[in-house]
């Protein structure tokens, strides 16, 4: 059951990749043939400005998601049906007040703040309806999960694919008619809009039995979950201060060329690093459910197995597309002057830290044993933006990235200890591997730095050749520092019984 569950995840996750991959793909190359390099920075610091709104959120829904699950698994239906309910009141005040804010972007002078081009009406137009669609997802989001907590994760990831596909690309028709930017943003809510009221349909459908009214809301609930929740939220802030801020102290400090450079390649070493969250997120909800049945040994189990198959990816992933990322910029964008090796180094390095780091947060993250974890998450990320102010100023892109390096590493050495203290100090849970990943990643780097300046400027063709020996004989050397034979031989063992099951038959059938 375990691992028919897992690769139900598996598929929906990749699902959600190609879709965002999709995305990427499509619209960042199509919006600067159209608009320009300029005008794309601009709307993506609009687009960072109102993402600020999804705070509010304060790690509400994954909480209560967590607390449900585990409620169920315990079957305390009444402390069930209280969280249920007082939830939903929360994202009630929580929509009310996140429409006030959102209004304000029209008493706000954009263009001054922002250093835009565009005309103020168009700057609070954009802003306007780029915040409702972040509130949209915001609050829609938890009905959503509720498919998780009923153990139908893969249901939970096609709603959420269905949002995030119909956001995404209502607005590709748009730019071939050259529309305004106003006129994109509410493409992206309306749809956004349209596919939240479906899934909430949908999950009245699926699960009618499913309590979803306001009645068994108490006060006494909603503030027993606002400190926790709240915990939660200082983790979500990392992806406002990790991605959001800094766009906006580029476009500040270093101009729209810069926050289009910095963008493009963290999206390109982003969804990289999407296909190993699959490898981490495909097993949360059974985290979850194994942490709610007190089932230690199982949940050890999902601890030592991701990690090596993880660890054992992440330098592949990561710097088998830094060697590719010239020929990306080439094909996808049409722009290879944007490819600045410093840069691409370093954000190689960043996005391997940080598929470490996540790896280990997910274990804290889904049993809701996350308050220190989210000190250690929100104090380095404030603090890399702070420091990351002057940094930038004086060192530019590269200097900033070298002090983001710095904050994973740390934090993700932090966290370990966490780990340490959530499986009571088990000997198995051990540093080496982090250690191993490090002496990895170290190696593979000034290879990949040869090659780019041997092969950067060949052929396509050299490119990819050179690329594919690297990333397999990058495996090969993972596959044997990790020991991943007795993985291999337990996920095969576990195939070969669910087959039937699915309704796969050998040769003999």
């Amino acid at each position: 059951m375990f691992l028919k569950s897992v690769l139900r995840n598996v598929l929906g996750m990749g699902a959600s990749q190609l879709i965002n991959v999709a995305s990427q793909l499509i619209v960042p190359p199509l919006f600067i043939h159209f608009y320009g390099i300029p005008l794309y920075g601009e709307y993506l610091a609009l687009t960072a400005t109102a993402s600020y709104l999804s705070t509010l959120n304060f790690g509400l829904t994954t909480y209560s998601t967590n607390q449900l699950s585990i409620y169920r698994q315990k079957a305390d239906w009444q402390s069930f049906d209280e969280l249920q309910a007082s939830t939903q009141m929360m994202l009630l005040f929580v929509l009310l007040i996140a429409l006030a804010l959102s209004a304000c972007f029209f008493l706000v002078p954009l263009p001054r703040l922002l250093h835009l081009t565009m005309p103020s009406l168009e700057a609070s137009g954009t802003a306007f309806f780029l915040a409702l669609q972040v509130i949209i997802n915001l609050v829609f989001g938890y009905y959503n999960t509720l498919y998780t907590v009923i153990e139908q994760n893969h249901r939970a990831l096609a709603m959420g694919n269905l949002r995030r596909f119909s956001g995404s690309f209502a607005c590709v028709p748009l730019l071939f008619l050259h529309a305004s930017m106003v006129l994109l943003a509410f493409a992206g809510f309306f749809a956004t809009l349209l596919s939240s009221v479906w899934a909430i349909y949908a999950l009245r459908r699926d699960a009618p039995n499913l309590p979803m009214g306001l009645k068994a809301a108490k006060r006494s609930v909603i503030v027993s979950i606002l400190k926790p929740s709240a915990m939660f939220g200082l983790i979500y802030l990392q992806n406002i201060l990790l991605f959001q801020a800094p766009v906006i102290i580029f476009q500040r400090l270093l101009g729209p060329v810069a926050v289009v450079t910095f963008t493009i390649t963290r999206t390109i070493f982003g969804l990289a690093r999407q296909f190993i969250t699959i490898l981490t997120m495909m097993v949360q909800p059974e985290i979850t459910y194994s942490y709610g049945a007190g089932n230690k040994q199982k949940l050890l189990n999902i601890f030592l197995y991701t990690e090596k198959i993880v660890f054992a990816v992440i330098p592949v992933v990561n710097l088998g597309t830094l060697l590719l990322s010239p020929l990306l910029l080439s094909l996808w964008m049409h722009k290879p002057e944007l490819f600045d090796l410093p840069v691409f180094c370093l954000m190689a390095a960043i996005s391997a830290a940080m598929s470490m780091k996540e790896h280990k947060q997910n274990f804290q993250f889904s049993t809701n044993r996350h308050q220190l974890l989210s000190v250690i998450i929100f104090s380095g990320n404030v603090l890399l933006v702070v420091v990351g102010i002057p940094v930038t100023k004086l060192y530019g892109l590269t200097g900033f990235e070298v002090l983001w390096l710095i904050a994973e590493i740390a934090q993700m050495f932090l966290i370990y200890s966490e780990n340490r203290k959530l499986f009571d100090h088990e000997p198995a849970v051990s540093i080496k591997p982090i250690f191993k990943l490090i002496a990895n990643v170290g190696i593979g780097l000034p290879v990949c730095l040869v090659g780019l300046s041997q092969f950067s400027g060949a052929s396509p063709m050299m490119q990819i050749a050179f690329t594919s020996i690297f990333v397999i004989a990058l495996s090969a050397v993972s596959y044997f520092l990790y020991d991943l034979r007795d993985a291999a031989r337990q996920i095969g063992a576990r195939l070969h019984t669910l087959g039937p099951k699915l309704g796969f038959r050998g040769p003999g059938h």
